[in-house]
């Protein structure tokens, strides 16, 4: 019942960070995090995995749409 809810995770955070509804932002964000696995694996593999969830909440504390994510555009309504 768990299988590939491993990927769905990283599926979602590289989503949020990238921004939703912007191809180019996630493209770029899944670039960002496999490079952060692949460092944080070198430095010490048990927490390989913590590394993109500390940069998606990083991210979105600085700024709350992603990256490339457009402020006001769900449901119409425009800031």
């Amino acid at each position: 019942p768990y299988m590939g809810f491993d990927m769905l995770l990283f599926a979602f955070t590289t989503v949020i960070l990238g921004g939703l509804g912007s191809i180019k932002g996630t493209l770029v964000s899944a670039l960002i995090l496999g490079q952060v696995m692949s460092v944080g694996s070198a430095f010490y593999s048990p927490l390989s995995s913590l590394g993109p969830f500390v940069v998606m909440f990083g991210v979105i504390l600085f700024r709350p749409t992603g990256l490339f994510g457009v402020r006001g555009r769900a449901f119409g309504f425009e800031e």
